[in-house]
């Protein structure tokens, strides 16, 4: 089965305080608590809409109401819903936030590009990976760097184990110019690079192979979308 649904969110205008304020009532207690915590403003508002995000992308496909989502944590602090075959995972980098939903098991990784690091590459690529980094130089190395480093932590996070799977255990097979597959217990996960900006890396995996197009929503947009499925939960996506 098809990979349901991959969303970006982009966090380069601010909600106003007050809309963000309004979303904290529909996250539990705990979340509420760690965000408060934090000191940088966007280090809260990456946290909160993350949350957002994953339950509007729950409800949606559920048809229930966002706060009707109860999540639940594996030994390794992953996230999962014990009352539906759902899988979804999140992550954010700078500018971005990004989720991924299936009904399989799955991962999704955005980074901001940077400086390319020669040394963390020799110590977590295969050797084959680092003399291929080796064998390049400005943006096509810099590229090939975080295309292997999203592709990898992709498929961590469909093994569901954390960093206690090396990452230079990780043997990366490409398909076509975006497409890799990789094997995990002798099951075979396959890994898309899809297009975000000219600065940032996004990766997603899934035992599946089949994978939706991206759609890219700002932070307003998301906003409207999740009030509106607190209310009409049955008619979001007009499902």
């Amino acid at each position: 089965m098809n990979i349901l649904e991959v969303i970006a969110v982009k966090l380069d205008q601010s909600l106003p305080v007050a809309k963000m304020q309004n979303l904290l009532n529909y996250i539990d207690s705990e979340k509420q608590s760690r965000i408060k915590s934090f000191y940088r403003y966007e280090d809260k508002e990456r946290c909160l809409i993350g949350d957002i995000l994953v339950r509007y992308m729950l409800a949606s496909y559920l048809r229930i109401c966002p706060q009707e989502i109860n999540f639940s944590h594996n030994e390794f602090g992953k996230p999962y819903l014990k009352e539906y075959p759902l899988y979804f995972n999140l992550s954010h980098s700078g500018y971005w936030v990004v989720a991924v939903l299936d009904t399989n098991e799955n991962g999704i990784d955005v980074q901001e590009m940077g400086d390319v690091d020669l040394a963390l590459a020799e110590r977590f690529y295969s050797k084959r990976e680092y003399i291929e980094l080796l064998g390049m130089k400005g943006n096509q190395r810099a590229h090939l760097f975080y295309d292997l480093w999203t592709l990898k932590e992709c498929y961590i996070k469909t093994a569901g184990k954390g960093l206690s799977l090396p990452l230079d255990s990780i043997i990366l097979e490409r398909i076509d110019s975006s497409i890799y597959k990789s094997y995990l217990k002798e099951k075979e996960i396959y890994l898309k690079l899809y297009h975000l900006d000219s600065s940032y890396k996004l990766a997603v995996s899934s035992d599946s192979g089949c994978f939706e197009n991206l759609k890219i929503l700002t932070l307003e947009e998301l906003y409207t979308l999740f009030m509106i499925s607190l209310k009409t939960p049955a008619l979001i996506n007009g499902k």
